[in-house]
């Protein structure tokens, strides 16, 4: 059994204060990055408020950069984590930072098997210093390809299960970046969710995109409702594997909240039915705080 989670986003915590309140949302995942430095004392107090189990997503680790090894921000994160107790924690497979740049979006790495050991051996680093002794599990999340790079060796789905193979990670799978990548590159995603160890899915992502000007591409952007194909993908992991958390992503900044919030109870209604059909298939019993049947 599942717990159902949102991102936290401050415009978006009345709603979700009311969700919890309602058992609509059994879990929130937060982005700790921001509050690591000087506002650790407010991300303790939003994650001892909702009262709920809660999982660190972070941004900025760059796993894919060469120097990660003496160019990291891990004693600040591991200060953090010392200090709480997420389910789990997670970051992107993604080269977001050069020397100190911050590129400021997530890029796409050649999947060559020298990206594997780069990645590996980044990730062995980051579990070392943030994990500690509790041992958390790690969830490495695959990107969009968004570049596909003539170099690449490796398909989508074999890259990512080598690395977290090699470096005992676990899947945190975005459908929707699958599904964007259906869209603009035609890839196969029932094959993906088909080729990667379901007992290594510890997580799951679900979103809306948008379309570029000129609908040249479809965007991760987080910014509408889910669409059903992405949900047809939620389905089609839940057949083959029970995630610990199952979390939808909202963007909410400059936009109407009042739709926000719209789309996302709408959101969150089809997730629950997903997972209880699935749940009742399988007779698992519910998770206290979930919605019933």
């Amino acid at each position: 059994m599942s717990y159902i989670g949102l991102n936290y986003e401050p415009p978006l915590h009345g709603l979700i204060a009311d969700a919890v309140a309602e058992r609509l949302l059994t879990a929130l995942e937060i982005i700790p990055d921001p509050y690591a430095f000087d506002r650790a004392r407010e991300l303790r107090d939003i994650v001892r408020g909702f009262e709920v189990p809660y999982t660190f997503h972070f941004i900025s680790n760059s796993l894919g950069s060469a120097d990660f090894d003496r160019n990291n921000d891990v004693d600040v994160f591991a200060k953090v984590m010392s200090r709480l107790e997420p389910v789990h924690y997670s970051d992107h497979l993604t080269c977001c930072r050069i020397g100190n740049v911050d590129l400021m979006q997530n890029i796409a790495v050649p999947r060559i098997p020298e990206m594997v050991e780069l990645f590996v051996a980044n990730i062995r680093l980051l579990k070392r210093r943030l994990g500690g002794r509790r041992r958390l599990p790690f969830l490495i999340e695959h990107l969009t390809c968004g570049i596909e790079y003539e170099d690449s060796t490796l398909a989508p789905a074999e890259f990512y299960r080598m690395i977290a193979e090699r470096s005992d990670s676990y899947f945190l799978l975005d459908v929707h970046n699958l599904y964007v990548d259906e869209i603009n590159l035609g890839l196969d995603a029932m094959k993906f969710i088909a080729s990667i160890p379901a007992e290594r899915i510890r997580e799951v992502h679900v979103a809306g995109g948008s379309w570029s000007q000129g609908k040249r591409s479809y965007l991760d952007s987080h910014s509408e409702k889910t669409p059903s194909r992405v949900l047809e993908l939620l389905d089609a992991v839940l057949a083959r594997a029970n995630p610990t958390m199952i979390v939808l992503e909202r963007q909410a900044v400059d936009m109407d909240i009042t739709v926000v919030c719209r789309d996302i109870l709408d959101d969150l209604a089809d997730i629950h039915r997903i997972h209880r059909s699935w749940t009742k298939r399988r007779g698992i019993a519910s998770q206290p705080g979930s919605l019933s049947a």
